[in-house]
């Protein structure tokens, strides 16, 4: 009998490792169901994320510090006039993000319209110094989109203020994300904060009843 060397067991092990819906997600949409223990798998409201870039989210930071359940499982494109960004962990300039983009889906989802986009910071005054842990800028507030090709056209509750992060402060973590709406048509005046600073990613989720974004994008930008 031949045994594998360890590099093959490794390589194996490797390419046969698939990444499974989180625990939170699992909990969320209720998988467990039937008697005597059993569960049947329910997949996540979206997909089509790779392993690496699933790894950038967590590696990143965003998850923990703006208290996510877990990382957006579906991408976004977001074009700023002939910039498209459609990598995440890319720095940018201010001037290269200070109009409004146009956001549109890439990957799949398992709900449909309408939808929500919100841009954040949560690096201010600086990634070394933030406000308050979980708390962030709001740069940009979308509600009630159509169209998963057209996440920024809807009804604007805070309209967009591109990067401006002080000078010397370090890079920046913008941040896009998506939310279902569940059907429901949400009111500008429930939604938008009365500051831009100091605001908390639970109080969107809670007014929206879901703290999973089902898509994302982030980059960052500094101003040296």
């Amino acid at each position: 009998m031949t045994l594998a060397k360890p590099s093959t067991l490794l390589f194996l092990l490797v390419v046969t490792t698939t990444w499974q819906p989180s625990i939170q997600e699992t909990a969320k949409e209720g998988s467990s169901v039937g008697g005597s223990g059993s569960k049947t798998k329910v997949e996540p409201m979206s997909g089509g994320i790779t392993l690496p870039d699933l790894f950038l989210w967590r590696d990143s930071g965003i998850v923990t510090d703006l208290g996510m359940d877990d990382a957006p499982h579906a991408l976004l494109d977001v074009q700023y006039g002939n910039l498209l960004i459609s990598e995440l962990n890319q720095t940018y300039t201010p001037a290269q993000t200070s109009n409004a983009p146009t956001v549109k889906l890439r990957g799949y989802l398992r709900c449909g319209p309408p939808f929500s986009l919100l841009m954040v910071d949560p690096d201010a005054p600086s990634r070394k110094q933030p406000t308050k842990p979980s708390v962030s800028t709001v740069h940009w507030m979308v509600l009630n989109a159509n169209s998963d090709e057209k996440f920024h056209e809807g009804d604007e509750a805070v309209s967009y203020r591109g990067p401006k992060p002080p000078r010397g402060s370090g890079p920046h973590r913008y941040v896009l994300l998506v939310y279902c709406q569940d059907g429901q048509i949400l009111s500008k005046a429930d939604m938008a904060p009365s500051d831009r600073r100091g605001y908390k990613l639970s109080t969107f989720g809670r007014k929206l009843k879901t703290k999973l974004a089902v898509a994302g994008a982030f980059f960052y930008a500094e101003n040296k």
